[in-house]
């Protein structure tokens, strides 16, 4: 976790060491924006991969770039940035539906995150 708190840090901890979270987010996950999503993947190296960095990319032509040079949302000031962009610049409907789907998605993986951490502490401490 680097000494930090936020969930973006002890997401990717907790599911290194977690076996609930393996053996449930191995299987597809489908929610509101998402269709048989995996949530638990390893990168080449044996390590989980961050799920924020799974999220799908923006899929549309000429799409700014919101999260470290990648065309997607996957951090709050990406997502405060994108929402500012459909208010104050002129984005045609596509961009306007895609943004907001990509926006749905991180809110929903945020939220997700939330309950993985809970699950991991409730079998950690066998609560």
């Amino acid at each position: 976790m680097h000494g930090s708190i936020s969930i973006k840090n002890v997401l990717p901890a907790i599911l290194q060491t977690s076996t609930t979270s393996r053996e449930k987010y191995t299987q597809p996950y489908s929610g509101q924006n998402f269709t048989d999503m995996i949530w638990w993947q390893q990168d080449t190296s044996g390590q989980v991969m961050d799920p924020y960095d799974l999220l799908p990319p923006i899929p549309i032509e000429g799409a700014p770039d919101y999260s470290e040079g990648e065309e997607r949302i996957a951090d709050g000031g990406s997502a405060m940035m994108a929402f500012a962009r459909m208010q104050f610049d002129d984005v045609t409907p596509e961009q306007r539906a895609a943004i907001i789907q990509a926006l749905l998605q991180y809110c929903e993986l945020d939220t997700l995150a939330m309950v993985m951490l809970v699950e991991h502490w409730l079998g950690y401490f066998d609560l």
